[in-house]
C-alpha cells in the first residue's frame, strides 16, 4: 500500500481517483491520497477491495488526507 503524494495543491476536474484498500477495520490497509496543499474542483474515488470482509468502523478508513483547506469533492464512484 502506499501514499500518492501531492507536494501541493489539488484541482479536482472530473478524474477519477483509483485506490486499493482491505475492507477490514478503521486501521486498514490502504492507498491513500495526500494533499499537502488546497483541494477545489470535484473528483471521483475508486475503492478496490484487495481482501477483507469488511468490518465494523468507528472512524472509517481514510483514503484522502488534506493538509490544506479541503474544499473539493470527493464522491464515491460506485
Amino acid at each position: 500500500y502506499s501514499d500518492f503524494i501531492i507536494n501541493g495543491n489539488y484541482v479536482g476536474n472530473g478524474g477519477n481517483v483509483a485506490l486499493n484498500t482491505v475492507l477490514a477495520g478503521d486501521d486498514a490497509a490502504t492507498d491513500r491520497l495526500v494533499v499537502t496543499g488546497d483541494t477545489s474542483g470535484s473528483s471521483t474515488v475508486s475503492v478496490s477491495n484487495i481482501g477483507g470482509d469488511g468490518a465494523k468502523n468507528i472512524n472509517g478508513i481514510q483514503v484522502i488526507n488534506v493538509g490544506g483547506n479541503s474544499a473539493g469533492t470527493f464522491t464515491l464512484n460506485g
